[in-house]
């Protein structure tokens, strides 16, 4: 609770330090993902949901939080079951952003997530998952408290464990398999 309580002051005091160009940004994205799993009618898809509250420190730098949800189904012809999961998730995102061009400012983010994995097989043992993501994107300008952004993770790193059972994978997004775009809103104020 202390270490919760220093972050929070923290992140007051730095949003009192810029005044003059602080503010706000609430919003979040929706991302959809869908793949063949390689054997005839089995695919796989995924939904997710990532509210997000952004501060900008000044016009280069946004730091905040942000949640998740995720909904994983696995479909399979072959009659195997099923794999159906959900994801909690909550963790810290920062972004640099780069000069703007016109109403479109280019920006690279990353962020740290802790979370939990819950299936809902019976027996199967839920796990808890750690990860860390690069991403690039976009922020589009539309008026003076709206602007939509886009994201790609280009690069990610996920551990995960479940009692004696843990596994590390390492992602690189390539111009073939290009999955989890990330579309969002954000309302300034």
């Amino acid at each position: 609770m202390k270490k919760i309580l220093v972050v929070a002051v923290l992140f007051i005091a730095v949003c009192a330090v810029q005044p003059a160009f602080s503010q706000f940004l609430i919003g979040g994205a929706v991302s959809y993902d869908k793949r063949d799993l390689g054997t005839p009618n089995s695919s796989a898809s995924q939904f997710t949901v990532s509210p997000t509250l952004l501060y900008e420190i000044n016009d280069r730098f946004d730091i905040g939080g942000t949640a998740g949800f995720s909904i994983y189904s696995k479909d399979t012809a072959s009659g195997s079951p099923s794999e159906d999961y959900k994801v909690f998730s909550v963790g810290p995102v920062a972004r640099y952003k780069f000069p703007a061009l016109g109403i479109f400012t280019p920006f690279i983010a990353g962020d740290l997530t802790f979370g939990m994995i819950m299936y809902e097989a019976d027996g199967a043992d839920d796990e808890t998952i750690f990860s860390v993501h690069a991403a690039i994107g976009g922020d589009l300008n539309l008026a003076d408290h709206l602007r939509f952004y886009i994201q790609l993770p280009v690069a990610g790193f996920v551990y995960h464990s479940a009692g004696d059972y843990s596994e590390t994978n390492f992602s690189v997004v390539t111009n073939k398999v290009i999955t989890n775009i990330s579309v969002g809103v954000f309302f300034s104020f």
